[in-house]
């Protein structure tokens, strides 16, 4: 497989309206009896494409449905246009970019991951895709562990003329049966809420268009299975730190990796970061800016896992990962709980913030003796405990309760 893009005449006729300018009357109709036959206020409605809403565009090619979804979620929503074709994503970038879009993500995707932020869309959409998609196990297993529980997962794909024929005669037709994906589907964790063989049923124009749609969604209690990309298979995987240099690159940095964890509430809870130290420097107001993001640590993203819902000072948690950054002052911190867990040292810009969960006000204590590295560590009270970030003569504490 080299890409997801439907070669698709309509597809192509978008594409090139969108590239090389305002359209022409004719393109203006195509688009338009375009959205009829393909039902798009119907894709969105079981998408749950609503104002607000964070969806994907899975095989977003020329980017049809990623218009279609910013329209329909509207400036406080975002949609995650994704294909593994470089030059698709390229044109589609640039078309966003010259339209001044800023709440739309294009994202080069690989064959086994729709690289994703975890646990945070409401809808993920694959139109005319999904047989192009070899490696579907890993790509649903991503899906769903990229959807908030009770996200929906629609397909719209193409049936073939012979349904006993083999997975791979059906793709090599870019066709495959409902029966199949839902069964693929399925064992992938989903829950099925909707199977529709006729959804597209269209002969107009001299043009005959025939898809099926169904559409599942994340189980509303979903366990929480999802591990950063990495880590190894197994149970001790969910909990393995986001360090993917080797040991000895990570042995040979300035600021060395550490992590620290408890239980809480009978669930584990692990916090994964990098350990700056003082040097010699004015940390806070100096290294450390107040009022500025600050990632809590160096390199990679300070991440936190818990294994059961708890509350991060009034912050609900659900299981899963998170990162976290902070924004100092001389006297308080804003401590803040973000999605997005797999984002490395990427800058805490616009994006990475409209992913945030909550904000955490903790006070200032000064300590007497300075500490020389930046350290985070668990402090056990009963059935709950306290998250301690101290560094050279700050500390702050922020409370961790169990849920029920």
């Amino acid at each position: 497989m080299t890409h997801w893009v439907n070669s698709a005449l309509t597809r192509v006729l978008v594409l090139t309206a969108l590239v090389a300018g305002p359209a022409p009357a004719m393109a203006q109709e195509d688009d338009a009896h375009r959205d009829a036959w393909q039902r798009v206020a119907d894709v969105a409605a079981a998408l749950g494409a609503v104002p607000g809403a964070h969806v994907a565009d899975l095989g977003a090619g020329g980017g049809y449905f990623t218009h279609r979804l910013l329209a329909r979620t509207g400036p406080q929503g975002r949609v995650y246009a994704v294909d593994i074709s470089r030059s698709a994503v390229a044109r589609l970038r640039a078309v966003l970019d010259r339209q001044g879009t800023r709440n739309a993500d294009v994202i080069l995707g690989r064959p086994d991951d729709p690289r994703l932020p975890f646990g945070s869309l409401d809808g993920a959409l694959i139109v005319n895709a999904y047989h192009e998609m070899t490696e579907y196990p890993a790509m649903l297993e991503a899906i769903r562990e990229a959807l908030r529980p009770g996200g929906r997962l629609v397909i719209l794909d193409n049936p073939p003329g012979d349904t006993a024929a083999s997975r791979d005669a059906q793709t090599e037709r870019h066709q495959i049966h409902l029966g199949l994906v839902a069964a693929e589907v399925r064992d992938a964790g989903f829950e099925l809420l909707r199977s529709d063989p006729d959804f597209v049923a269209d002969s107009a124009d001299g043009h005959r268009h025939r898809e099926w749609l169904l559409a599942a969604r994340r189980p509303l209690h979903d366990p929480p299975v999802h591990r950063l990309p990495g880590a190894p298979a197994g149970p001790e995987g969910l909990f393995a730190c986001p360090f993917p240099a080797s040991r000895t690159a990570l042995a040979e940095r300035l600021s060395p990796p550490d992590s620290a964890e408890t239980q809480v509430g009978g669930g584990r809870i692990k916090v994964c970061y990098s350990r700056p130290g003082m040097r010699g420097r004015t940390i806070m107001g100096g290294v450390v800016s107040f009022g500025a993001p600050w990632a809590t640590g160096a390199n990679e993203a300070t991440v936190i896992r818990t294994e059961r819902a708890l509350s991060l000072g009034d912050v609900r948690l659900e299981p899963g990962w998170y990162s976290l950054y902070a924004v100092p002052q001389s006297d308080a911190w804003t401590v803040v709980v973000n999605r997005l867990a797999a984002r490395n040292s990427a800058p805490i810009d616009e994006w990475v913030r409209s992913h945030d969960v909550g904000r955490i006000t903790a006070p200032v204590e000064t300590v007497d003796q300075p500490l020389e590295r930046l350290t985070l560590r668990f402090e056990p009270q009963d059935a709950a405990a306290v998250l301690i970030i101290e560094w050279e003569r700050t500390r702050v504490r922020i409370p961790v309760t169990a849920r029920n």
